[in-house]
Protein backbone atom coordinates (compact mmCIF):
# COMPACT_ATOMS: atom_id res chain seq x y z
CA UNK A 1 0.00 0.00 0.00
CA UNK A 2 1.39 3.40 -1.01
CA UNK A 3 2.46 5.70 1.81
CA UNK A 4 2.41 9.41 1.11
CA UNK A 5 5.12 11.65 2.57
CA UNK A 6 5.36 15.09 4.06
CA UNK A 7 7.39 17.57 2.03
CA UNK A 8 9.68 19.59 4.27
CA UNK A 9 12.72 21.61 3.19
CA UNK A 10 12.66 20.03 -0.26
CA UNK A 11 12.69 16.48 1.09
CA UNK A 12 10.02 13.78 1.26
CA UNK A 13 9.91 12.64 4.86
CA UNK A 14 7.88 10.32 7.10
CA UNK A 15 5.87 11.75 10.02
CA UNK A 16 7.62 12.05 13.38
CA UNK A 17 4.91 9.89 14.93
CA UNK A 18 5.63 6.99 12.58
CA UNK A 19 1.85 6.67 12.25
CA UNK A 20 -0.36 6.85 9.18
CA UNK A 21 -4.01 7.58 8.47
CA UNK A 22 -6.01 5.26 6.24
CA UNK A 23 -7.45 7.03 3.20
CA UNK A 24 -10.42 5.24 1.61
CA UNK A 25 -11.75 5.36 -1.93
CA UNK A 26 -15.33 6.65 -1.46
CA UNK A 27 -16.68 4.82 -4.50
CA UNK A 28 -15.72 1.38 -3.15
CA UNK A 29 -14.90 1.87 0.56
CA UNK A 30 -11.56 0.19 -0.21
CA UNK A 31 -8.23 1.45 1.12
CA UNK A 32 -6.70 3.95 -1.31
CA UNK A 33 -3.41 4.91 0.39
CA UNK A 34 -1.87 5.89 3.72
CA UNK A 35 -1.12 9.48 4.70
CA UNK A 36 1.18 10.83 7.42
CA UNK A 37 -0.40 11.37 10.82
CA UNK A 38 1.79 14.38 11.57
CA UNK A 39 2.05 16.43 14.75
CA UNK A 40 3.61 19.65 16.04
CA UNK A 41 7.15 18.31 15.55
CA UNK A 42 6.59 18.03 11.80
CA UNK A 43 5.00 21.48 11.75
CA UNK A 44 7.98 22.93 13.61
CA UNK A 45 10.39 21.40 11.11
CA UNK A 46 8.35 22.84 8.23
CA UNK A 47 8.25 26.30 9.81
CA UNK A 48 11.99 26.32 10.41
CA UNK A 49 12.57 25.29 6.79
CA UNK A 50 10.31 28.12 5.65
CA UNK A 51 12.09 30.54 7.97
CA UNK A 52 15.46 29.65 6.44
CA UNK A 53 14.14 30.06 2.89
CA UNK A 54 12.40 33.40 3.47
CA UNK A 55 15.29 35.90 3.23
CA UNK A 56 16.53 34.76 -0.18
CA UNK A 57 13.10 34.03 -1.67
CA UNK A 58 11.54 37.32 -0.58
CA UNK A 59 14.48 39.29 -2.00
CA UNK A 60 14.15 37.79 -5.49
CA UNK A 61 12.82 40.15 -8.13
CA UNK A 62 9.13 39.45 -8.74
CA UNK A 63 9.94 38.50 -12.35
CA UNK A 64 12.23 35.74 -11.09
CA UNK A 65 9.49 34.38 -8.86
CA UNK A 66 7.03 34.57 -11.77
CA UNK A 67 9.34 32.34 -13.81
CA UNK A 68 8.80 29.56 -11.26
CA UNK A 69 5.02 29.94 -11.60
CA UNK A 70 5.33 29.60 -15.38
CA UNK A 71 7.42 26.45 -14.96
CA UNK A 72 4.86 24.96 -12.58
CA UNK A 73 1.99 25.67 -14.99
CA UNK A 74 3.88 24.18 -17.94
CA UNK A 75 4.67 21.02 -15.98
CA UNK A 76 1.04 20.67 -14.87
CA UNK A 77 -0.09 20.88 -18.51
CA UNK A 78 1.84 17.75 -19.48
CA UNK A 79 -0.65 15.01 -20.31
CA UNK A 80 0.94 12.47 -17.96
CA UNK A 81 0.61 14.86 -15.02
CA UNK A 82 -2.94 15.87 -15.90
CA UNK A 83 -3.94 12.19 -16.02
CA UNK A 84 -2.24 11.50 -12.69
CA UNK A 85 -4.03 14.40 -10.99
CA UNK A 86 -7.31 13.31 -12.53
CA UNK A 87 -7.08 9.73 -11.28
CA UNK A 88 -5.85 10.81 -7.85
CA UNK A 89 -8.82 13.08 -7.25
CA UNK A 90 -11.27 10.45 -8.51
CA UNK A 91 -9.83 7.86 -6.12
CA UNK A 92 -9.48 10.30 -3.21
CA UNK A 93 -12.89 11.97 -3.15
CA UNK A 94 -14.91 10.42 -5.96
CA UNK A 95 -14.83 13.40 -8.29
CA UNK A 96 -15.76 12.36 -11.85
CA UNK A 97 -12.78 12.60 -14.18
CA UNK A 98 -14.81 14.43 -16.82
CA UNK A 99 -15.76 17.18 -14.38
CA UNK A 100 -12.26 17.43 -12.95
CA UNK A 101 -10.72 17.78 -16.41
CA UNK A 102 -13.11 20.56 -17.41
CA UNK A 103 -13.18 22.55 -14.19
CA UNK A 104 -10.59 21.77 -11.54
CA UNK A 105 -7.52 21.06 -13.65
CA UNK A 106 -7.81 24.15 -15.81
CA UNK A 107 -8.65 26.27 -12.80
CA UNK A 108 -5.57 25.03 -10.94
CA UNK A 109 -3.20 25.74 -13.82
CA UNK A 110 -4.77 29.14 -14.40
CA UNK A 111 -3.79 30.22 -10.88
CA UNK A 112 -0.10 30.04 -11.69
CA UNK A 113 -0.43 31.55 -15.15
CA UNK A 114 -2.67 34.40 -13.98
CA UNK A 115 -0.57 35.43 -10.98
CA UNK A 116 2.59 35.30 -13.06
CA UNK A 117 1.05 37.84 -15.46
CA UNK A 118 -0.59 39.87 -12.71
CA UNK A 119 2.51 40.43 -10.61
CA UNK A 120 4.42 41.63 -13.67
CA UNK A 121 1.73 44.09 -14.76
CA UNK A 122 0.96 45.75 -11.43
CA UNK A 123 1.95 49.38 -10.98
CA UNK A 124 2.93 51.22 -7.80
CA UNK A 125 0.81 54.22 -6.76
CA UNK A 126 2.89 57.40 -6.57
CA UNK A 127 1.94 60.61 -4.75
CA UNK A 128 3.46 64.01 -5.45
CA UNK A 129 3.44 66.81 -2.88
CA UNK A 130 4.83 70.33 -3.14
CA UNK A 131 7.96 69.41 -1.17
CA UNK A 132 7.95 65.61 -1.10
CA UNK A 133 7.23 62.47 -3.09
CA UNK A 134 5.70 59.26 -1.74
CA UNK A 135 4.83 55.81 -2.99
CA UNK A 136 3.36 52.54 -1.78
CA UNK A 137 5.71 49.62 -1.21
CA UNK A 138 4.75 45.99 -0.65
CA UNK A 139 6.64 43.50 1.47
CA UNK A 140 5.98 39.80 1.77
CA UNK A 141 4.06 38.89 4.93
CA UNK A 142 6.59 36.16 5.73
CA UNK A 143 5.64 32.63 6.75
CA UNK A 144 2.02 31.87 5.89
CA UNK A 145 -0.15 28.90 6.81
CA UNK A 146 -2.40 27.52 4.07
CA UNK A 147 -5.11 25.01 5.03
CA UNK A 148 -7.13 23.57 2.17
CA UNK A 149 -10.42 21.62 1.97
CA UNK A 150 -11.36 18.25 0.54
CA UNK A 151 -13.97 19.24 -2.05
CA UNK A 152 -11.66 20.98 -4.56
CA UNK A 153 -8.30 19.70 -3.31
CA UNK A 154 -6.00 20.55 -6.20
CA UNK A 155 -7.63 23.78 -7.35
CA UNK A 156 -7.79 25.38 -3.91
CA UNK A 157 -4.29 24.19 -3.02
CA UNK A 158 -3.07 26.08 -6.09
CA UNK A 159 -5.40 29.04 -5.45
CA UNK A 160 -3.54 29.70 -2.20
CA UNK A 161 0.03 28.73 -3.11
CA UNK A 162 0.33 30.73 -6.35
CA UNK A 163 -0.36 34.23 -4.95
CA UNK A 164 1.45 33.46 -1.69
CA UNK A 165 4.78 32.54 -3.26
CA UNK A 166 4.73 35.06 -6.12
CA UNK A 167 4.44 37.79 -3.46
CA UNK A 168 7.62 36.48 -1.80
CA UNK A 169 6.11 34.49 1.04
CA UNK A 170 7.06 31.00 2.17
CA UNK A 171 4.38 28.46 3.02
CA UNK A 172 3.45 25.70 5.39
CA UNK A 173 0.44 23.88 3.94
CA UNK A 174 -1.94 21.30 5.35
CA UNK A 175 -4.24 19.58 2.86
CA UNK A 176 -7.38 17.83 4.02
CA UNK A 177 -6.75 14.31 5.31
CA UNK A 178 -9.77 13.18 3.24
CA UNK A 179 -8.26 14.11 -0.15
CA UNK A 180 -4.49 14.50 0.21
CA UNK A 181 -3.09 12.84 -2.90
CA UNK A 182 -3.15 15.71 -5.37
CA UNK A 183 -1.25 17.89 -2.88
CA UNK A 184 1.34 15.10 -2.61
CA UNK A 185 1.61 14.97 -6.41
CA UNK A 186 2.01 18.75 -6.47
CA UNK A 187 4.99 18.51 -4.09
CA UNK A 188 6.63 16.09 -6.52
CA UNK A 189 5.98 18.54 -9.32
CA UNK A 190 7.33 21.51 -7.32
CA UNK A 191 10.44 19.48 -6.58
CA UNK A 192 10.87 18.61 -10.24
CA UNK A 193 10.70 22.23 -11.47
CA UNK A 194 13.36 23.21 -8.92
CA UNK A 195 11.40 25.43 -6.58
CA UNK A 196 13.92 26.38 -3.86
CA UNK A 197 13.86 24.31 -0.70
CA UNK A 198 11.61 25.52 2.06
CA UNK A 199 9.47 27.84 -0.07
CA UNK A 200 6.56 25.39 0.00
CA UNK A 201 6.31 22.80 2.77
CA UNK A 202 3.40 20.35 3.08
CA UNK A 203 2.45 18.60 6.31
CA UNK A 204 -0.33 16.00 6.17
CA UNK A 205 -2.56 14.99 9.06
CA UNK A 206 -5.59 15.85 11.13
CA UNK A 207 -6.67 19.39 11.92
CA UNK A 208 -6.14 19.12 15.68
CA UNK A 209 -2.63 17.63 15.51
CA UNK A 210 -1.24 19.21 12.31
CA UNK A 211 -3.47 22.16 11.44
CA UNK A 212 -3.76 23.78 14.85
CA UNK A 213 0.02 23.94 15.44
CA UNK A 214 0.33 25.89 12.17
CA UNK A 215 -2.38 28.34 13.21
CA UNK A 216 -0.99 28.91 16.71
CA UNK A 217 2.72 29.11 15.85
CA UNK A 218 4.16 32.58 16.61
CA UNK A 219 6.27 32.68 13.42
CA UNK A 220 3.24 32.18 11.16
CA UNK A 221 1.96 35.66 10.36
CA UNK A 222 -1.07 34.87 8.19
CA UNK A 223 -3.57 32.04 7.79
CA UNK A 224 -5.61 31.31 4.67
CA UNK A 225 -8.25 28.66 5.30
CA UNK A 226 -11.09 27.24 3.23
CA UNK A 227 -13.52 24.89 4.96
CA UNK A 228 -16.39 24.68 7.41
CA UNK A 229 -17.63 27.63 9.45
CA UNK A 230 -17.14 25.91 12.82
CA UNK A 231 -13.50 25.21 12.01
CA UNK A 232 -13.11 28.77 10.74
CA UNK A 233 -14.41 30.08 14.06
CA UNK A 234 -11.92 27.86 15.89
CA UNK A 235 -9.06 29.17 13.75
CA UNK A 236 -10.18 32.75 14.32
CA UNK A 237 -10.30 32.19 18.06
CA UNK A 238 -6.66 31.07 18.04
CA UNK A 239 -5.22 33.47 15.47
CA UNK A 240 -7.13 36.72 16.07
CA UNK A 241 -5.77 37.36 19.61
CA UNK A 242 -2.27 37.02 18.11
CA UNK A 243 -3.21 39.64 15.46
CA UNK A 244 -2.45 37.32 12.55
CA UNK A 245 -3.88 38.16 9.13
CA UNK A 246 -6.87 35.94 8.38
CA UNK A 247 -8.46 34.91 5.09
CA UNK A 248 -11.38 32.57 5.81
CA UNK A 249 -13.65 31.21 3.06
CA UNK A 250 -16.28 29.20 4.90
CA UNK A 251 -19.66 27.51 4.47
CA UNK A 252 -22.83 28.57 2.72
CA UNK A 253 -26.56 27.93 2.49
CA UNK A 254 -27.13 29.63 -0.81
CA UNK A 255 -30.38 30.70 -2.44
CA UNK A 256 -31.19 30.10 -6.09
CA UNK A 257 -34.04 32.58 -6.77
CA UNK A 258 -36.22 31.80 -9.79
CA UNK A 259 -38.73 34.42 -10.92
CA UNK A 260 -41.70 33.65 -13.16
CA UNK A 261 -40.17 35.64 -16.05
CA UNK A 262 -36.99 33.54 -16.13
CA UNK A 263 -35.51 32.04 -19.28
CA UNK A 264 -37.15 28.74 -18.44
CA UNK A 265 -35.03 25.95 -19.95
CA UNK A 266 -31.78 27.78 -19.27
CA UNK A 267 -32.84 28.27 -15.66
CA UNK A 268 -33.77 24.62 -15.18
CA UNK A 269 -30.29 23.58 -16.31
CA UNK A 270 -28.67 26.26 -14.14
CA UNK A 271 -30.63 25.34 -11.03
CA UNK A 272 -29.72 21.67 -11.50
CA UNK A 273 -26.04 22.49 -11.79
CA UNK A 274 -26.21 24.81 -8.79
CA UNK A 275 -27.72 22.04 -6.64
CA UNK A 276 -25.85 18.93 -7.82
CA UNK A 277 -22.46 20.02 -9.19
CA UNK A 278 -19.73 18.01 -7.40
CA UNK A 279 -22.48 15.95 -5.74
CA UNK A 280 -23.60 19.09 -3.89
CA UNK A 281 -20.27 19.28 -2.07
CA UNK A 282 -19.71 22.93 -2.92
CA UNK A 283 -19.60 25.83 -0.48
CA UNK A 284 -21.57 27.99 -2.95
CA UNK A 285 -24.03 25.23 -3.90
CA UNK A 286 -27.55 26.44 -4.67
CA UNK A 287 -29.07 24.18 -2.02
CA UNK A 288 -32.17 26.35 -1.45
CA UNK A 289 -34.33 26.71 -4.55
CA UNK A 290 -36.79 29.60 -4.27
CA UNK A 291 -39.38 29.54 -7.07
CA UNK A 292 -42.13 32.07 -7.73
CA UNK A 293 -45.56 30.53 -7.25
CA UNK A 294 -46.88 31.01 -10.81
CA UNK A 295 -44.32 28.60 -12.29
CA UNK A 296 -43.43 26.47 -9.25
CA UNK A 297 -45.17 23.21 -10.24
CA UNK A 298 -44.08 23.36 -13.86
CA UNK A 299 -40.53 24.28 -12.88
CA UNK A 300 -40.12 21.44 -10.39
CA UNK A 301 -41.48 18.90 -12.89
CA UNK A 302 -39.04 20.12 -15.55
CA UNK A 303 -36.21 20.11 -13.03
CA UNK A 304 -36.96 16.49 -12.09
CA UNK A 305 -36.80 15.39 -15.73
CA UNK A 306 -33.59 17.30 -16.36
CA UNK A 307 -31.87 15.99 -13.23
CA UNK A 308 -32.92 12.42 -14.01
CA UNK A 309 -31.44 12.52 -17.50
CA UNK A 310 -28.30 14.52 -16.75
CA UNK A 311 -27.40 13.54 -13.19
CA UNK A 312 -29.27 10.57 -11.72
CA UNK A 313 -28.74 8.39 -14.80
CA UNK A 314 -25.09 9.41 -14.86
CA UNK A 315 -24.17 8.38 -11.31
CA UNK A 316 -21.29 5.96 -11.52
CA UNK A 317 -17.61 5.12 -11.47
CA UNK A 318 -15.66 8.39 -11.14
CA UNK A 319 -13.08 6.97 -13.57
CA UNK A 320 -15.72 6.55 -16.29
CA UNK A 321 -15.79 9.48 -18.71
CA UNK A 322 -19.61 9.36 -18.86
CA UNK A 323 -20.08 9.84 -15.10
CA UNK A 324 -21.45 13.19 -13.92
CA UNK A 325 -22.14 12.39 -10.26
CA UNK A 326 -19.80 10.56 -7.92
CA UNK A 327 -20.06 9.47 -4.28
CA UNK A 328 -19.74 11.61 -1.17
CA UNK A 329 -16.21 12.05 0.12
CA UNK A 330 -16.19 9.85 3.24
CA UNK A 331 -18.22 7.49 5.37
CA UNK A 332 -18.57 10.13 8.07
CA UNK A 333 -19.92 12.68 5.60
CA UNK A 334 -22.19 10.03 4.08
CA UNK A 335 -23.71 9.41 7.51
CA UNK A 336 -24.19 13.16 8.02
CA UNK A 337 -26.08 13.61 4.73
CA UNK A 338 -28.23 10.54 5.45
CA UNK A 339 -29.13 12.04 8.82
CA UNK A 340 -30.41 15.16 7.04
CA UNK A 341 -32.56 13.01 4.76
CA UNK A 342 -34.17 11.53 7.87
CA UNK A 343 -34.49 14.97 9.41
CA UNK A 344 -36.23 16.27 6.29
CA UNK A 345 -38.89 13.58 6.70
CA UNK A 346 -39.39 14.43 10.37
CA UNK A 347 -39.70 18.11 9.50
CA UNK A 348 -42.54 17.34 7.10
CA UNK A 349 -40.62 17.27 3.84
CA UNK A 350 -41.95 15.50 0.76
CA UNK A 351 -39.36 13.83 -1.46
CA UNK A 352 -40.44 14.56 -5.02
CA UNK A 353 -37.23 12.99 -6.29
CA UNK A 354 -34.42 10.86 -4.91
CA UNK A 355 -33.73 9.94 -1.30
CA UNK A 356 -31.98 6.64 -2.04
CA UNK A 357 -28.45 5.99 -0.84
CA UNK A 358 -25.70 3.37 -0.59
CA UNK A 359 -26.41 0.03 -2.25
CA UNK A 360 -29.84 1.31 -3.30
CA UNK A 361 -27.98 3.52 -5.78
CA UNK A 362 -24.98 1.43 -6.88
CA UNK A 363 -24.32 -2.31 -6.79
CA UNK A 364 -21.48 -4.66 -7.61
CA UNK A 365 -18.04 -3.50 -6.52
CA UNK A 366 -19.53 -0.09 -5.71
CA UNK A 367 -22.20 -1.33 -3.30
CA UNK A 368 -20.18 -0.26 -0.23
CA UNK A 369 -19.57 3.22 -1.63
CA UNK A 370 -20.92 6.46 -0.18
CA UNK A 371 -23.66 7.12 -2.73
CA UNK A 372 -26.63 9.48 -2.42
CA UNK A 373 -28.82 10.13 -5.43
CA UNK A 374 -29.98 13.67 -6.32
CA UNK A 375 -32.81 14.56 -3.96
CA UNK A 376 -35.45 17.29 -4.24
CA UNK A 377 -37.51 18.06 -1.12
CA UNK A 378 -40.68 20.15 -1.01
CA UNK A 379 -43.10 21.09 1.74
CA UNK A 380 -40.54 22.24 4.31
CA UNK A 381 -40.92 25.40 6.33
CA UNK A 382 -38.32 27.91 5.14
CA UNK A 383 -36.99 28.25 8.70
CA UNK A 384 -36.60 24.54 9.48
CA UNK A 385 -33.16 23.06 10.04
CA UNK A 386 -32.91 21.48 6.59
CA UNK A 387 -33.57 24.91 5.07
CA UNK A 388 -31.17 26.77 7.36
CA UNK A 389 -28.20 24.43 7.88
CA UNK A 390 -25.52 23.44 5.40
CA UNK A 391 -26.10 19.83 4.28
CA UNK A 392 -23.24 19.73 1.74
CA UNK A 393 -24.68 16.95 -0.37
CA UNK A 394 -26.97 16.37 -3.38
CA UNK A 395 -30.06 17.64 -1.56
CA UNK A 396 -32.03 20.73 -2.55
CA UNK A 397 -35.04 22.13 -0.69
CA UNK A 398 -37.72 23.96 -2.70
CA UNK A 399 -39.56 26.97 -1.28
CA UNK A 400 -42.35 28.86 -3.05
CA UNK A 401 -42.61 32.65 -2.84
CA UNK A 402 -45.00 35.27 -4.14
CA UNK A 403 -43.16 38.58 -4.11
CA UNK A 404 -39.64 39.88 -4.55
CA UNK A 405 -39.64 41.03 -0.93
CA UNK A 406 -40.57 37.55 0.29
CA UNK A 407 -37.80 35.97 -1.78
CA UNK A 408 -35.26 38.34 -0.27
CA UNK A 409 -36.51 37.61 3.25
CA UNK A 410 -36.10 33.87 2.76
CA UNK A 411 -32.73 34.23 1.05
CA UNK A 412 -31.23 36.52 3.69
CA UNK A 413 -32.56 34.89 6.87
CA UNK A 414 -29.79 32.27 7.18
CA UNK A 415 -26.55 32.75 9.13
CA UNK A 416 -24.50 32.35 5.94
CA UNK A 417 -23.82 34.77 3.11
CA UNK A 418 -21.48 33.20 0.59
CA UNK A 419 -23.34 33.18 -2.72
CA UNK A 420 -26.70 33.38 -4.47
CA UNK A 421 -28.14 33.33 -7.97
CA UNK A 422 -31.02 35.28 -9.52
CA UNK A 423 -32.91 34.06 -12.58
CA UNK A 424 -35.04 36.62 -14.41
CA UNK A 425 -35.38 38.14 -17.88
CA UNK A 426 -35.88 41.54 -16.24
CA UNK A 427 -32.39 43.08 -16.15
CA UNK A 428 -33.42 45.77 -13.67
CA UNK A 429 -34.93 43.21 -11.31
CA UNK A 430 -31.80 41.08 -11.52
CA UNK A 431 -29.59 43.99 -10.53
CA UNK A 432 -32.01 45.21 -7.86
CA UNK A 433 -32.27 41.82 -6.15
CA UNK A 434 -28.53 41.13 -6.46
CA UNK A 435 -27.75 44.34 -4.58
CA UNK A 436 -30.11 43.44 -1.72
CA UNK A 437 -28.83 39.89 -1.26
CA UNK A 438 -26.50 39.34 1.70
CA UNK A 439 -23.95 37.33 -0.25
CA UNK A 440 -20.35 37.76 -1.36
CA UNK A 441 -21.05 36.53 -4.90
CA UNK A 442 -24.30 36.84 -6.84
CA UNK A 443 -24.79 35.35 -10.30
CA UNK A 444 -27.57 36.62 -12.55
CA UNK A 445 -28.85 34.00 -15.03
CA UNK A 446 -25.78 31.84 -14.48
CA UNK A 447 -24.08 29.86 -11.74
CA UNK A 448 -20.41 29.73 -10.64
CA UNK A 449 -19.48 31.74 -13.73
CA UNK A 450 -16.35 33.26 -12.24
CA UNK A 451 -13.52 35.41 -13.51
CA UNK A 452 -10.39 34.52 -11.53
CA UNK A 453 -9.72 38.21 -10.90
CA UNK A 454 -13.05 38.71 -9.12
CA UNK A 455 -13.18 38.64 -5.30
CA UNK A 456 -14.58 35.52 -3.68
CA UNK A 457 -15.66 35.28 -0.05
CA UNK A 458 -18.69 35.71 2.15
CA UNK A 459 -20.80 37.76 4.50
CA UNK A 460 -21.75 36.69 8.04
CA UNK A 461 -20.70 33.11 8.94
CA UNK A 462 -19.35 32.53 5.43
CA UNK A 463 -16.02 34.11 6.23
CA UNK A 464 -13.79 37.15 6.34
CA UNK A 465 -11.61 38.75 3.66
CA UNK A 466 -11.70 37.92 -0.06
CA UNK A 467 -9.43 35.88 -2.27
CA UNK A 468 -8.59 35.82 -6.00
CA UNK A 469 -6.81 38.38 -8.13
CA UNK A 470 -5.71 41.64 -6.58
CA UNK A 471 -7.47 40.70 -3.33
CA UNK A 472 -5.08 37.78 -2.77
CA UNK A 473 -2.11 39.99 -3.66
CA UNK A 474 -3.32 42.42 -0.97
CA UNK A 475 -3.68 39.64 1.59
CA UNK A 476 -0.26 38.11 0.96
CA UNK A 477 1.60 41.42 1.18
CA UNK A 478 2.15 44.07 3.81
CA UNK A 479 1.75 47.64 2.59
CA UNK A 480 3.99 50.47 3.67
CA UNK A 481 4.06 54.14 2.70
CA UNK A 482 7.48 55.59 1.88
CA UNK A 483 7.84 59.37 1.76
CA UNK A 484 10.92 61.30 0.68
CA UNK A 485 11.31 64.99 1.56
CA UNK A 486 12.67 67.09 -1.27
Amino acid sequence: MEKLSNYINGRFVAPSTGKYIENFNPATDKLNNLIPDSDSRDVEAAIQAARAALPEWSKLHFKERAVYLDRIAAEMRKESNMNAFCRAEANDMGKPMAMFSMFDMNGAIDQFESYSRMIQSMTTPYYQMSDAVAFEHRNAVGIVGLITPWNFPLMLFCTKIAPAIVCGNVCVCKPSELSPTTAYLMTKLLDKVGLPRGVVNVVHGYGASAGEPIVSHPLVRAISFTGGSMTGMRISGIAAPKLKKLQLELGGKNACIVFDDCYFEETVAGAAMAAFFNTGQVCCSGSRLLVQRGIADKFVESLKRFVMENYTKKIGDPLDSNTMLGPLVSRGHFQKVKSYLELAKREGGRFVMGGKHGSEVMGGRFREGYWVEPTIVMGLDDKCRCAMEEIFGPVVTVHVFDTEEEALRIANQVDYGLAASVWSSDARRGQRVARELEAGSVWINCYIYQDGRMPFGGFKNSGVQRENGRHSIDFFTEMKSITSKL
